[in-house]
């Protein structure tokens, strides 16, 4: 039987080699950051009952990365990423 690290190695395995794949198709991933603003060009965000904070420096800033998004060489979407962001909230 398999251990969760073995499927782990292998499930990188095969999104690696399913990304070499796509890149050779022209299709990429587009690199977005935790804590980095959020490019709604790219990317669907997601509602969160956990992403409340009163730091007003994180407005529209990645909170999580669901999924990436992938793209055509001259940017057309083929997949939305995914991400969630954190809401600032004033309690004043």
């Amino acid at each position: 039987m398999p251990t969760p690290c073995s499927l782990t190695r292998l499930s990188i395995q095969i999104l690696s080699s399913l990304n070499t794949f796509l890149s050779q198709l022209g299709i990429y991933t587009i690199d977005i950051d935790i804590d980095k603003a959020c490019n709604y060009e790219f990317v669907n965000p997601q509602e969160c009952d956990d992403c409340e904070t009163e730091d007003i420096n994180k407005k529209d800033r990645i909170k999580e990365i669901l999924s990436y998004p992938y793209v055509l060489n001259d940017n057309q979407i083929v997949v939305e990423g995914r991400v969630i962001l954190w809401k600032v909230v004033y309690n004043g």
